[in-house]
């Protein structure tokens, strides 16, 4: 899929050919465990508000906000894990790759000991402050409290997916979280159904999970990388160096990502009330499945350019940035657009008439991802090639322009959980085009080939895409399922043509009959040895 130039001593040209193929299929993996989770969790949101009611249902939204604001000072250092282990273990040097995992597990023991213990203490004060209803707070602080608990799990859990990913085995986090999901939703339905629904009995299910998650994940990282070691006498200063000098800026960067992100419910909730929530986190849900499609094989691409910068090859990096944004576009663009130009039918369907204010932060959300889509694997290289202080600056500054937005539509104006929406578009808008100028700089790729290549064939598929589904919905006068099914599939069969004939030049087509080829061999292999 990508280049297969790269060379270094410990790195085989037959690894790297290996290393292109797991990209590709861990890319599908992804997309077909993402079609699996976003379905249980699509069917899942109307089956909780109903359950719950929209105030206990909003319940949920903040919970997770201000545990996600616990959560700020760990985010960039995810990355920053990933990418030291796999340049440490690249280049051989086992005892410091060691190093950056143990002591990275030392670190997330402590932020997670003092996040539970402030969530202890003070919890039922974060709560207070966010207007949650008398009668729900008691459920409300033990939830808080259980997911908090829980999700040190999570994070307990970085050094050994950091393994993982050393060996471009992603595919392996979907397996997990797919089982995951279909657990979780399975005994939700089944409390819910047998007993009163609780929220608090939300809570122990998903800590179940999550713990099941982690045990997982420990197991998966010592069979794949069996040097991997996490001890207390590998925790060591040159370790911390390692982590906490880089995760600086990747935790800066985080911050901000989460706050243009995550800040909604919060807000919402302090100006408006739990209620009004119910009608802002579905969206969050239908952003949270399409992050991961997004990163099926962006984040992968992180452990490649890593490695290409080991040895230098920009070459290889700048062919990795026009690359990503066109498939970036024509995967993740796609199912946005589309999602776009459906809003208003696809909520009715999924919530109710009552969510009209939902299907508009659905719309204006949705462009805010195709913005996002367009950047392709620009963050990868940031982090691969450790260039983050001119984005960690811009960052943050979006950041915080994004939420003062927001607040004051919200605050100031009549257009309720809409006015967030805006503000994060606004931010999007800005950090998209700040990467397409810094990326395409540092790659020392011309920008109007950069144009060409990356985004004019993906664009004009997309236009089309949008056009005829919305050209679909106006000509018919249907049930609102039977108008959204037909703009789908027409959308989708005009999107589908124009993609392959004008959005993937002739070295992609080879590529892509080439990897057809390949698993049609290996079906007609398989067919043999049966037979």
């Amino acid at each position: 899929m990508w280049s297969s130039r790269l060379r270094s001593p410990s790195t085989p040209k037959a690894q790297l050919v290996k290393d292109e193929e797991r990209i590709v299929s861990n890319a599908l993996v992804t997309y077909a465990a993402k079609l699996i989770t976003g379905s249980i969790g699509f069917l899942m949101v109307p089956f909780l508000i109903r359950s719950l009611g929209e105030e206990t249902y909003g319940v949920m939204g903040v919970c997770w906000s201000i545990l996600g604001f616990m959560l700020l000072v760990e985010l960039g250092i995810r990355p920053a894990v990933m990418r030291q282990f796999t340049s440490a273990l690249f280049k051989d040097e086992v005892d410091r790759s060691n190093e950056v995992a143990s002591t990275a597990f030392a670190f997330y023991l402590l932020i997670s000991s003092v996040i539970v213990g402030v969530l202890v203490i003070t919890g039922d004060r974060f709560l207070d402050s966010m207007n949650v209803p008398a009668e729900l707070a008691g459920d409300a602080y033990y939830t808080l409290v259980l997911v908090g608990a829980s999700a040190s799990f999570g994070l307990l859990g970085v050094p050994f997916t950091s393994a993982i990913f050393s060996q471009l085995r992603h595919d392996i986090e979907h397996y997990v979280l797919v089982a995951k999901s279909m657990t979780t939703a399975i005994l939700i339905v089944a409390l819910f159904t047998l007993r009163d629904p609780r929220l608090l009995a939300w809570a122990l299910v998903d800590s179940f999970a999550t713990v099941s998650v982690f045990l997982a994940f420990v197991w998966q990282a010592k069979r794949l990388c069996p040097s991997l070691e996490v001890a207390p006498r590998h925790v060591t200063r040159r370790g911390f160096a390692d982590v906490a000098g880089f995760g600086t800026y990747t935790t800066l960067i985080g911050a901000a990502a989460w706050i243009n992100m995550q800040s909604g419910p919060v807000v919402i909730s302090y100006f408006l009330g739990t209620a009004a929530v119910a009608h802002f986190t579905p969206i969050l849900g239908v952003m949270g499945t399409l992050t991961p499609i997004q990163t099926a094989f962006l984040a992968p691409l992180r452990t490649f350019i890593t490695k290409a910068h080991a040895t230098d090859d920009w070459g290889v990096i700048g062919r990795v940035l026009i690359r990503s944004t066109r498939y970036s576009l024509l995967s993740t663009g796609a199912i946005v657009t589309l999602l776009a130009s459906v809003a208003g039918p696809f909520v009715g369907v999924w919530l109710g008439a009552n969510f009209e204010d939902t299907a508009q932060v659905l719309l204006i959300w949705c462009v805010g991802w195709l913005f996002q889509a367009s950047t392709g694997a620009s963050y990868g290289i940031y982090v691969g090639t450790a260039r983050l202080r001119v984005l960690t600056l811009v960052n943050t500054i979006i950041a915080i322009v994004s939420i003062s937005i927001g607040v004051f539509l919200v605050a100031r104006s009549d257009w309720g959980v809409v006015g967030i929406a805006w503000g994060m578009l606004a931010a999007q808008v800005v950090r998209s085009t700040t990467f397409f100028f810094y990326s395409s700089s540092i790659c020392q790729v011309d920008k109007l080939e950069y144009l060409k290549q990356g985004f004019f064939g993906p664009g004009v598929a997309l236009l089309a895409l949008g056009a005829s589904s919305l050209g679909i919905q106006h000509a018919l006068t249907l049930h609102p399922f039977a108008e959204l099914v037909a703009a789908a599939t027409g959308g989708g069969a005009v999107f589908a043509l124009l993609a392959w004939r004008v959005g993937l030049p002739a070295d992609d087509h080879r590529r892509v009959q080439s990897y057809i080829d390949k698993i049609r061999t290996r079906i007609s292999k398989g067919r043999g040895a049966a037979g």
